[in-house]
């Protein structure tokens, strides 16, 4: 069951618990909502809370409405 939906859409950086805060949206996110000390607590809050589901769409115009049908409905968090 889907307790929250913190962010969805498409990523080129897939390295989430290791990459650069800087080059990960959704870690740059989260750390500035102070909610964590540093980034050491936002890996560890995504390696123990979060879920990461891929769906792979091969046409580029059917992946596009999915993504903004998706973020429309369930509003995610962490989505600008």
């Amino acid at each position: 069951m889907l307790e929250k939906l913190v962010t969805f859409g498409t990523v080129s950086n897939r390295n989430l618990l290791m990459g650069d805060p800087q080059a990960h949206t959704l870690k740059r996110k989260l750390l500035a909502t102070e909610r964590f000390e540093n980034e050491s607590a936002v890996k560890q809050y995504l390696k123990e809370r979060c879920l990461v589901q891929i769906f792979q769409l091969a046409d580029e115009k059917e992946r596009s409405f999915f993504e903004h049908f998706t973020i429309a409905i369930l509003k995610p968090e962490y989505n600008d």
